[in-house]
């Protein structure tokens, strides 16, 4: 165990004492206020934490205020169990690496995880992944994650569980401004101005970023080729709320965002657009039932230069452009909810969800004529609607129930892919794949017993699934590991259960600890095909490979299990100091498959141990301190776990300082004791490293 392990248990310890003699610790009788937050992400409608019986964690604004983070995945980082493909910021990786897990629940560049903006999925229709320069920090009121199979109410996308992005809405005259500057060529404007006039209310957020980045191989492994790899973005958001009569609103919102990064090479680079505009209203009926209905629109349009590095990185060459990607979606849903009896809450809901993605690529570089020689294609549609019904049963005031089942249907069509001769125009090859109709029902049940005041109790089982996605299907990438498409792929399907209980002995300290177990049939990952380890060679379905180079495709392996245990507390034995802590042992690996090479194997980058402890201190006559910790084991970049990867611990601070009763000067760093730690191994020795110490501080206003 190596003196950064040891010293997070000895920590934990230190603080586990604390909680046992927080009663005797604040001396001077002063206590702190236990919230009782409503939670909307877990059943689809409001409803106390405390009756919930997932595990549930709420980042409200203060969280976010005292982080140093300065995206959102950074944020959700301290949240065990929580993960994008790799541990990598989202500034400078790829889209394809963006996607999320939680529980480790299928680690791969699709997300498992539902992520929602407003109740508006964030996931991209094409690769599931997400693209986090979309939302403005000080547009958030509170981040909702939900961990645990989510198909019952929210269908399609939500295997591993949900997270809810809330953005504020208007309630009186607002402004914050955050305006900072820091190492690396970083700076960074967010701004949240919001008012009321009469039954009209509105909003405006932006967020400008632009960094020069950093290298992204360690020194020793840097060639002439390598430069920083390096993002800007901005994104700009807008609502407007009409309160047509008492218990009667409408609204209509929109938004939009550019993000441009080069990858760490000079020929290697990338950019986005996105958009969305939604409209919707809810309606209080006479007879005590509720009303929600949305519509909305988003699409993507982006372009992207892969290259292919030489063995000493000397050189760099043109691999693919994708010249014309994107995807658009359309979708709707409506909800009635209506508390039939004291004890009896009931709702019903459905939702639709159209997408269509598209990627043209030009590939097959020649250099003696300085031009592409292919030009492909690749199309499909997903349309996709479910529809759900739940129970809230309170038979006493010590029993909570919910009893839910959603029936989905997902229909894959109109998939394409082309290839044609760039000189000629000639059509080489076409491949139109079958479309494809899958069901799914998927019920749950929740049930939490309040025990005493402190003590809760609650259990839940469920079902979830989640259809391929068109980049599963038909996409196929990389230079020298390739990853290809199976358009043969079916879906993976998902039944779990959890047990634990919540412990609050005093106002100033609370406990959750959760037991959980899951298995995923028909679990899609890279599955390796083949490797050209001598010279160059031709590996079907991949095409020719490098020296050294890896052949993977998209498959349904086998049988995924997940099982551990979580574990979190927050401690305040004073007002002016805050403790807390999560920690997460999962076992998750490969049970079944028809490759025996990889029955009993770990699923690649999800760790066993996942550890983060935190302490605030915050008196506003002189300044506030936020530290935290965090350790993630080792684990492995494939799925045969012959590229092991290192455990690793990062250490970040954010010291503040009032200014005015409306302004705070602030200093953050992540990465404090600027450790270098590997994100992604392959097979020629390279190693990419995550990012290095990041220290940015400036002016936020609060009014």
């Amino acid at each position: 165990m190596s003196w950064k392990s040891s010293a997070l248990i000895v920590g934990a310890s230190c603080l586990m004492f604390t909680i046992g003699h927080a009663g005797e610790t604040n001396a001077s009788g002063d206590s702190v206020r236990t919230a009782k937050p409503i939670v909307v992400t877990a059943t689809r409608s409001g409803m106390d934490a405390a009756d919930i019986a997932a595990n549930v964690t709420i980042i409200d604004r203060e969280t976010i205020e005292n982080s140093p983070a300065v995206r959102v995945d950074h944020l959700l980082r301290k949240i065990p169990g929580f993960s994008l493909l790799r541990q990598q910021s989202s500034i400078v990786s790829g889209e394809s690496i963006q996607g999320v897990s939680l529980r480790g629940v299928g680690q791969s560049a699709t997300s498992r995880t539902l992520v929602l903006l407003d109740g508006v999925p964030l996931n991209d229709p094409f690769g599931n992944f997400i693209i986090w320069s979309r939302i403005p920090f000080e547009s958030i009121e509170r981040i909702e994650v939900v961990r645990g199979g989510g198909s019952g109410v929210w269908g399609n996308l939500a295997l591993g569980g949900v997270i809810q992005i809330i953005t504020e809405r208007p309630k009186e005259r607002t402004l914050r401004f955050i305006a900072e500057g820091g190492t690396r060529g970083t700076s960074n404007l967010d701004l949240f101005a919001a008012d009321r006039n009469g039954r009209l209310s509105y909003s405006f957020g932006a967020n400008l970023y632009d960094t020069d980045g950093y290298y992204i191989y360690s020194d020793d492994q840097l060639g002439p080729v390598d430069e920083h790899a390096n993002a800007r973005n901005e994104t700009f958001n807008g609502s407007v709320d009409f309160a047509v009569s008492p218990g009667r609103n409408v609204y209509a919102r929109a938004s939009y965002s550019a993000e441009d990064k080069e990858k760490g090479t000079p020929l290697s680079r990338s950019g986005e657009i996105n958009r969305y505009y939604g409209v919707g209203g809810s309606l209080q009926a006479s007879d005590g039932s509720e009303w929600n209905l949305n519509l909305f629109s988003t699409a993507r349009t982006g372009n992207n230069i892969s290259t292919a590095v030489s063995r000493s990185r000397e050189t760099e060459t043109l691999r693919s452009h994708d010249y014309n990607q994107g995807s658009v979606a359309y979708g709707a849903n409506v909800q009635w909810a209506k508390q039939i009896t004291k004890k009896h809450r009931v709702s019903v809901g459905g939702d639709l969800l159209h997408t269509d993605s598209r990627r043209f690529t030009l590939s097959g570089w020649d250099s003696d004529a300085g031009a592409y020689t292919l030009d492909g294609s690749i199309n499909g549609k997903q349309t996709m609607g479910g529809v759900f019904a739940q129970e809230i049963w309170t038979p006493t005031l010590r029993w909570n129930v919910v009893l839910g089942g959603r029936w989905d249907q997902i229909k894959s069509h109109d998939g394409r892919i082309t290839s044609t001769d760039q000189t000629t125009g000639e059509l080489i090859s076409e491949t139109v794949s079958p479309d494809g109709t899958k069901t799914a029902f998927s019920p749950s049940l929740g049930v939490v017993f309040h025990a005493s005041e402190s003590v809760s109790l609650r259990g839940s089982a469920y079902k979830a699934f989640r259809a391929p996605t068109v980049s599963e299907l038909y996409r196929t990438t990389g230079s020298s590991t390739v990853n290809a498409g199976n358009a043969d792929l079916g879906p993976e399907e998902l039944v779990g259960g959890e047990v634990g209980f919540n412990f609050t002995p005093h106002s100033i300290v609370s406990t959750k600890v959760t037991a959980f177990w899951s298995e995923v049939d028909g679990t899609i990952t890279l599955k390796t095909i083949g490797v050209a380890e001598d010279s160059a060679m031709v590996i079907d379905p991949c095409g020719l490979i490098p020296e050294d180079g890896t052949c993977r495709q998209q498959n349904n392996v086998g049988t995924l299990r997940t099982r551990g245990v979580e574990f979190e507390f927050v401690v305040r034995p004073h007002p002016f100091w805050d403790f807390n802590g999560s920690y997460i042992y999962d076992d998750a690996s490969m049970i079944e498959s028809p490759d025996p090479d990889i029955v009993g194997t770990r699923i690649r980058h999800v760790p066993r141990h996942h550890v983060v402890l935190g302490v605030s201190f915050d008196k506003p006559s002189l300044f506030a301190a936020h530290v935290q910790g965090r350790y993630v084991g080792d684990r492995f970049e494939n799925d045969v776990n012959d590229l092991p990867i290192e455990e690793m611990f990062i250490l970040d601070l954010q010291v503040s300082r009032k200014l005015s009763p409306w302004a705070e000067g602030f200093v953050s760093v992540e990465n404090l004791l600027d450790e270098e730690f590997d994100v992604r191994p392959n097979s020629r020795g390279l190693t990419e490293i995550g990012m290095p110490r990041m220290i940015h501080g400036g002016l936020r206003v609060r009014m």
